[in-house]
């Protein structure tokens, strides 16, 4: 059957879908302001503004890597084989190595001087395998090592923990070698040359393995979530130890430069750190001795015034006391006054009333 349709009163009175109204939104807090370090992202490799330690990496790989290259103009000879597969290699290498020698006089000259002295080994083998081992995959390497650290890449973790293994072989071989050598040589001072100079580049490896040994040494949870979370001892004992680090760098630079300048011939004008130092020292005698008298005057006058303060503070404390003992015997003179009077009157206001009692009675 076909719907009846509504009358135009129920259509009007049926009550009609509100419309919902959205929901007003809530609003939008801004997001706090972060540190630079926690706006990095976690697999993003920190800049290196803010790895300055690393800096003292690169600059020992460059100056290794230096180092390496003076090594191997002076010991060509001595380090490329003399034929590779029937070829003649020796000559045109070094004959090619010679044309740049002129660049590198000073550094060559001391280098031959610091080998003639100490290393007079050269058909050794172990010299021999350590030397090649250093010019050829060490020494150039290293250079490319420096730009790893600098940009952070992630290859140079293992890359870096196989070039320190191979650098620290190295060192032990060359520390037992200069070891030996340096007692025995004309070089003044030599032993504390070899320790500081040999000891530094066999240090350096172990560093090299301790700051790549994390699982990714450049990213942000390694490199600045670790270090905020360090406990004071640790972070105080890292602390010390790139200070000892850089001081020790710096030793040896200083005795390095100390052996060029007083064996290699064109560098003989230069001046000595150790002999301007020695000297300043001795100028400055004068001084101290002055400084000492002066500093003994101050501490005999320092001793006098606190003997003085100490007899004035006893004067004091025994006049203070005496004060107190005085005023404590008057006051109890005058309360004991003030007592007696109390009970002579007490005593004449009860016979005066019992005076008064017998009359009225």
């Amino acid at each position: 059957m076909p719907q009846k349709k509504k009358s135009k009163e129920e259509s009007q009175a049926a009550p009609k879908p509100s419309a919902a109204k959205p929901a007003a939104a809530a609003p939008v807090k801004a997001a706090p302001r972060r540190r630079l370090q926690d706006q990095l992202a976690e697999t993003a490799v920190v800049p290196s503004g803010l790895r300055k330690r690393d800096y003292f990496f690169v600059f020992v790989y460059l100056i290794w890597f230096f180092i390496m290259v003076v090594a191997f103009i002076t010991r060509c000879i001595h380090v490329v084989p003399a034929s590779f597969q029937g070829t003649e290699l020796r000559e045109p290498v070094c004959s090619l190595v010679a044309a740049v020698e002129s660049y590198f006089s000073q550094a060559l000259e001391t280098h031959h001087y610091w080998g003639e002295k100490v290393f007079n080994v050269e058909d050794d083998f172990a010299l021999k395998t350590v030397n090649r081992m250093n010019i050829f995959f060490v020494g150039p390497f290293s250079l490319v090592l420096a730009y790893g650290f600098w940009r952070g890449s992630g290859w140079v973790k293992n890359f870096g923990l196989v070039h320190a293994s191979a650098w620290l072989y190295n060192m032990l071989i060359l520390d037992t070698l200069a070891l030996t050598a340096f007692p025995k040589s004309d070089i003044p001072h030599g032993l504390l040359f070899g320790v500081i100079i040999y000891g530094f580049f066999t240090l350096f490896p172990l560093l090299v393995l301790g700051r790549l040994w994390p699982s990714d040494p450049f990213k942000k949870s390694i490199v600045i979530t670790q270090r905020e979370n360090l406990a004071f001892p640790l972070k105080l004992a890292l602390g010390l130890i790139r200070v000892v680090s850089f001081m020790w760098l710096v030793s040896a630079l200083v005795a390095y430069y100390e052996f060029s300048v007083k064996h290699a011939p064109s560098l003989k004008d230069l001046p000595s750190v150790v002999d301007e130092s020695q000297a300043a020292w001795e100028r400055s005698a004068p001084h101290r001795e002055l400084l000492v008298e002066q500093t003994l005057l101050a501490t005999d006058a320092g001793l006098a015034a606190a003997q003085s303060g100490a007899a004035n503070v006893a004067a004091y404390a025994q006049l203070g006391a005496r004060s107190v003992a005085e005023f404590a015997e008057a006051s109890g003179q005058t309360i004991a006054e003030y007592l007696e009077e109390f009970q002579q009157r007490e005593c004449e206001l009860t016979c005066a009333r019992g005076a008064l009692l017998d009359t009225l009675a």
